[in-house]
């Protein structure tokens, strides 16, 4: 046994071995906690009403009495000092302000938001947003099949000059947030 743990001098092994078991417990604790924290939850459907719209991406939803921050997965709206922002923002409300939606979360993030896809009627406002030319597909994130289709559509609203497309040169949040 002292080959593993050795006996400090004038140390009794006992002792020893339950100062590395507290710090082990200790460490397991942290691990614990951060991975509970941080890791992708199990993906679950909710239902809820959309309470308030924060900007083009992201809005707060409740559930009874709890609210929850949804950041909508696989698009990126213009920032707020950023072109456009004001209009993703009223596109986003006059879609989902005020509904009842179906929430599919993917995972939490590192902000404690949601990151989910947003359904009205059926309709899928993450995919909505992009047609309109509100937002982009944020490649980042996106890593689905469904994201191909979102490109294509984000093409589509490009050449159509819908949304932040009818301006001479939108700059995608990702970099606009770099320039600062």
């Amino acid at each position: 046994m002292t080959l593993l743990f050795p006996v400090m001098k004038g140390e009794k092994s006992a002792p020893t071995l339950i100062k590395l078991a507290l710090l082990g417990l200790l460490v397991c604790s942290i691990i614990f906690y951060f991975s509970a924290c941080f890791s992708a939850p199990q993906q679950e459907t909710v239902a809820a009403a959309v309470d308030y719209i924060i900007d083009g991406d992201s809005l707060v939803i409740r559930r009874d009495t709890r609210t929850m921050e949804v950041r909508l997965w696989g698009i990126d709206a213009p920032e707020y000092d950023q072109p456009d922002s004001d209009s993703a923002k009223a596109a986003l409300m006059k879609l989902a302000l005020g509904r009842r939606a179906k929430v599919e979360i993917k995972y939490r993030d590192r902000y404690g938001r949601y990151v989910a896809l947003l359904y009205i009627d059926g309709l899928n406002i993450n995919e909505t947003m992009i047609r309109s030319g509100h937002s982009w597909v944020y490649e980042r994130y996106c890593d689905e099949p469904l994201c191909e289709s979102w490109k294509r559509l984000e093409d589509e609203a490009r050449k159509d000059k819908r949304g932040l497309w009818a301006g001479s040169n939108p700059v995608a949040p990702w970099r606009w947030k770099a320039r600062r």
